[in-house]
């Protein structure tokens, strides 16, 4: 077995692959803590002819990445299975893909030690939050959907635009910085230039050069020193997850859920997804209660990213704007909102067991 490295806390998951490999029917086996970073940096040789591979990946992919790994199996009639965090990784008939696990589980004994969180919504603070972190291009596009639909004076949203600052227009930023085909809403194009107006939106709270001290992403680590307090009041998260389509060709994404969810669920928020087509049905076959009463997720069979996007943000612009009737929704659901908080704790405490046993049902299916 070839390992790139370790990466940090992630026992659970290198538990499930020991504990996997007497029952792999070969030894080419390769584990990649960054997936395609990882991939794409070295010179491993991946399949062998007529042979099988294993992949064990802990990160999501890009769509070269992908690409290279679908031309090198053909190239000498190889088998692949995929067993990673994309549950849709591939879809390809010399490819089985095996989900094991999220992201977000790589902390799974840091979101265990998380106490409660105090919730005390009221008409004169914010009611829904969208945090997006890193300012990718796809970000940009989201946070202009928000002003164009969203009450800022009820929300918190925080991005920085420097990004965007080469283009001019939200079509150039669509079609040159996403790389997606379609373009976006011509009325959003005022909104994206009031965007532009200033390098960063949000509370001082998180200022543009307090920015660095919640690190690279909002983690359960940064939960305690910062997102509790800000979570205090919210009801509703536009959560904006890593991946919505691919970064450098603007190609479909498979699905991929990171600690911004496991944040949502945990400071019991109804979500708005931000993120690959496909990722609210996922997340219901996990078990979570995605609120479909209350929150429009029509949008998660939409292909298209800049539809897609625009959809989530403006079909659920009631939720954006009219606190009263929210923060009724909010304490009808308290229950259900309670429950998936449980959920997630369940399927934390109980990861390394379940998701084993899982894998190793699906290869002896295989098998």
């Amino acid at each position: 077995m070839q390992i790139s490295a370790r990466r940090p806390w992630d026992e659970d998951f290198y538990e499930i692959l020991k504990n996997i490999i007497p029952h792999l029917p070969t030894k080419h086996i390769f584990y990649y803590n960054h997936s395609g970073n990882d991939i794409d940096g070295n010179k491993d040789i991946l399949f062998f002819k007529d042979s099988l591979t294993v992949i064990f990946s802990l990160d999501l992919t890009h769509y070269k990445t992908r690409q290279r790994i679908i031309n090198e199996l053909e190239s000498c009639n190889a088998k692949l299975w995929w067993i990673g965090t994309e549950p849709n990784a591939f879809n390809h008939p010399s490819i089985e893909v095996i989900w094991w696990g999220s992201e977000f589980m790589l902390q799974a004994d840091q979101y265990l030690k998380l106490d409660d969180i105090d919730k005390s919504p009221n008409e004169n603070s914010n009611h829904w939050i969208s945090l997006t972190l890193g300012p990718r291009h796809s970000r940009v596009y989201t946070a202009a959907c928000l002003m164009h639909y969203g009450n800022l004076e009820r929300g918190e949203m925080r991005i920085k635009t420097h990004l965007a600052q080469e283009f001019n227009t939200l079509s150039m930023l669509v079609k040159n910085g996403c790389y997606w085909p379609t373009p976006p809403d011509i009325k959003l194009e005022p909104t994206y230039k009031q965007l532009l107006s200033q390098p960063w939106w949000g509370s001082q709270f998180f200022r543009w050069n307090t920015y660095n001290k919640l690190g690279h992403c909002n983690n359960a680590l940064n939960f305690d020193h910062y997102l509790r307090s800000l979570y205090s009041t919210t009801m509703v998260e536009v959560v904006n997850e890593t991946s919505i389509a691919d970064e450098e060709t603007g190609n479909p994404a498979p699905v991929f859920i990171t600690e911004k969810f496991a944040n949502s669920v945990h400071a019991l928020h109804f979500p708005i997804m931000c993120s690959s087509a496909g990722t609210v049905e996922f997340l219901e076959s996990l078990g979570f209660d995605m609120f479909r009463d209350t929150v429009d997720h029509s949008y998660d069979i939409v292909t298209d990213p800049t539809m897609r996007i625009h959809q989530a943000i403006r079909d659920n612009a009631m939720l954006l704007n009219e606190y009263d009737t929210v923060y009724n929704l909010w304490n009808n659901n308290l229950p259900r909102l309670i429950a998936n908080r449980d959920h997630l704790r369940n399927m934390l405490s109980t990861f390394t067991e379940i998701n084993l046993n899982t894998v190793i049902n699906k290869i002896n299916n295989i098998l």
